[in-house]
């Protein structure tokens, strides 16, 4: 038997199970789990979601009445696995974040800056004790883009422009808006990892998301790529027993 983790985001839903992961649309999603051979072998159903409160328990009823197989969720806690939320508010704190800061806690052990880049680029910091000091939150370089250019008629957003990219500065004026889409991903990275060094030498750097792997090289710090980080936080949390009724 096996569990089935599931991540709503604003627009697709990503799906993780026994090592595979693919990402859909909302309306492919019933289809994909009546013919997907992992609904012969479900134990439970785990689920992360930004999505309001009616909706999250919209989908819960429909996957149990699919899957006939318990739906549990992720939420943020005060505390979990070492880690204490830096948010007054812990509800306001977004999963996907909270679940990679717990993921990338687990695999440290220690100070930490954790990179989730996708549609928007977050950035959270934890210290050596585990308190998690809050984050920051930016356009991802795609929707940089795009808000940039809306409207304009010469320039197109289009995601083959990160391609050749650099943080250095274009010589024309697409490279210009390429090129600094990326520098201020990499320069907040930057920033944030040298907020740590400063108190911890040990300090490391997790980067994550769709976007990681054009941000990667140009980063000038060493670190490390977890691509499937939201999830084995949502598989720590399970572990733990932490999870609550979807």
């Amino acid at each position: 038997m096996s569990t089935l983790y599931l991540d709503f985001g604003n627009t697709r839903v990503k799906c993780f199970w026994r090592q595979q992961f693919i990402a859909l649309d909302y309306a492919e999603l019933e289809p994909w789990l009546r013919e997907s051979a992992c609904r012969r072998e479900l134990e439970r159903v785990v689920l992360a979601s930004v999505l309001s409160e009616p909706e999250v328990r919209r989908w819960a009823d429909d996957l149990r009445q699919w899957l006939a197989v318990p739906v549990l969720r992720c939420v943020v806690t005060r505390e979990a696995l070492g880690v204490r939320c830096a948010y007054a508010d812990v509800g306001r704190l977004g999963i996907d974040r909270w679940l990679a800061v717990l993921a990338a806690w687990s695999r440290t052990g220690g100070a930490c800056v954790v990179a989730d880049l996708g549609t928007a680029a977050t950035v959270d910091l934890v210290d050596q004790s585990g308190c998690h000091l809050g984050g920051y939150i930016i356009s991802g370089l795609e929707l940089a883009v795009r808000g940039l250019l809306a409207g304009t008629a010469n320039i197109r957003p289009d995601r083959e422009g990160f391609a050749d990219a650099n943080p250095q500065p274009g010589t024309s004026t697409a490279q210009a808006i390429y090129h600094g889409a990326l520098a201020s991903v990499v320069a907040l990275i930057h920033s944030c990892q040298e907020q740590l060094l400063k108190s911890d030498p040990a300090t490391k750097l997790i980067i994550t998301g769709g976007d990681a792997a054009l941000v990667a090289p140009h980063l000038r710090c060493h670190h490390e790529q977890v691509q499937e980080l939201v999830f084995e936080g949502m598989a720590l949390l399970e572990q733990a027993g932490l999870l609550v009724n979807a």
